[in-house]
């Protein structure tokens, strides 16, 4: 635990600091140092799971930009063809 050494009136004592409280609010010195051992695995286990997921967010965004050319592609080839149906529709109903 963290302790500060106070000097008052030619007498020596030694006091708890907050980091020092907060050890002894978590169980002890022992109690408290696990806490901080599982929060940092904790962050660890986040930290990889981050890392992962951004690296299937890449693999994601090439496989899209592969494929974008293609759809887009088909999607107005479609419209094209849509429009000169409803041209042909409109022309074969003002004869």
């Amino acid at each position: 635990m963290k302790l500060e050494y106070v000097i008052e009136n030619e007498q020596s004592y030694l006091e708890l600091t907050d980091k020092g409280r907060n050890a002894k609010k978590a169980g002890g010195h022992f109690s408290y140092l696990q806490q901080l051992a599982s929060k940092a695995a904790i962050e660890s286990e986040r930290q990889k799971l981050n890392d992962e997921k951004l690296r299937l967010d890449l693999k994601n965004s090439k496989r899209i930009f592969k494929t974008y050319w293609w759809t887009f592609t088909f999607a107005l080839i479609s419209f094209i063809y849509v429009l000169i149906q409803i041209v042909l529709k409109l022309v074969e109903a003002l004869k």
